[in-house]
């Protein structure tokens, strides 16, 4: 007669049947997983996959369009309707063809800029025309601030400086000042942006650029500004300097971006598109960025010519004045 096993021993013997039952059961129960439950499985424990960069390779092209010859290289967009500006004559571009509207005596250096009152702005010397939207010249007027080397209509306000150094807020009308403010010698470049004005000035012993407050008439300089084209859009300013383009945010003055880029001819900005021409081995460059962070949208395009005089831009498309030319050239956006 057999002697009876001793209870703690039949517990164990019982613990390990369950044990060996639990892992026989489970290694079928994996025998049997579907392919998508296996994959669900190991992507529950492997490391997610890394995150996709943002490319920096522009999503559209820039291609050359129209080209308008022997009619000056002074172009904007005014009223609806893009000007073209050369010695004497002003002409309005329709379909890539140039229609001469109206002449005058201005010279061959003279400025065209958009107009609060009408459609445009004619400067040469120490004269201003208005123009009409039909492209009537009005009668000239002779602002109080020498040769005038730039003209800015914002905010129902115009602005003119001149090259001995005087910035004036001037009555279109009569061309009497209302404001005035000594910013040196030298030409200016204007940019109106959020209610400011914002003033670059060549004089090497002042701040490269200035940001003017009409409402207050007070002056603040862009720390860290260098002289170069400038514009402005989307409440930020932008500026060409020796290795690059710049921002700042128009109402905190805070740094907003960089574009690396050979010395820039030229900065235009204008709803959600910022414009800059630069040189490269080609000749001269236009490319398109988008003007809250100078990320790449389109291009670049070389240009059939290397002197940027003007540009006239839109979301889309850029009329270009070739000064070594006397052409214009349109860059559209594919």
């Amino acid at each position: 007669m057999s002697t009876p096993m001793p209870a703690h021993h039949r517990r164990t013997i019982a613990a390990l049947v369950v044990a060996l039952a639990t892992a026989f059961a489970g290694g079928l129960w994996s025998m049997t997983l579907s392919p998508l439950e296996e994959r669900a499985a190991s992507r529950a424990t492997a490391a997610p996959p890394p995150v996709e960069h943002v490319s920096t390779v522009p999503p559209h092209r820039l291609r050359l369009g129209a080209t308008v010859s022997e009619r000056g290289s002074a172009v904007a967009n005014a009223a609806g309707v893009t000007w073209v500006l050369g010695p004497g004559t002003l002409s309005t571009l329709t379909d890539g063809t140039a229609t001469v509207v109206s002449e005058g005596a201005w010279s061959g250096h003279a400025i065209l800029a958009h107009a609060n009152e009408g459609a445009a702005w004619i400067a040469s010397g120490r004269f201003l025309w208005p123009v009409s939207t039909t492209g009537v010249i009005g009668t000239r007027i002779a602002p109080s601030v020498g040769p005038i080397s730039a003209v800015l209509a914002a905010d129902g306000r115009t602005w003119v400086a001149g090259s001995g150094g005087t910035l004036a807020w001037i009555d279109p009308y009569t061309g009497n000042t209302i404001q005035s403010y000594y910013l040196g010698r030298g030409t200016y470049q204007f940019a109106a942006v959020s209610g400011y004005v914002f003033v670059e000035t060549s004089e090497p012993a002042g701040p490269a650029i200035v940001r003017l407050d009409p409402e207050l008439g007070a002056t603040v300089p862009v720390p860290g500004a260098s002289s170069g084209p400038m514009s402005g859009a989307d409440g930020r300013v932008w500026w060409g300097t020796a290795d690059g383009v710049q921002c700042v945010v128009a109402k905190t003055l805070r740094r907003c971006g960089r574009i690396d880029v050979a010395t820039p001819a030229a900065v235009a900005a204008r709803g959600g598109a910022l414009w800059v021409a630069y040189p490269s081995t080609r000749g001269t460059d236009l490319a398109l960025f988008d003007p809250r962070d100078g990320r790449p949208i389109a291009g670049p395009v070389a240009l059939p010519g290397s002197v940027v005089a003007s540009m006239a831009v839109s979301d889309t498309t850029a009329w270009v004045g070739l000064g070594d030319a006397a052409t214009v050239v349109q860059v559209t956006r594919s």
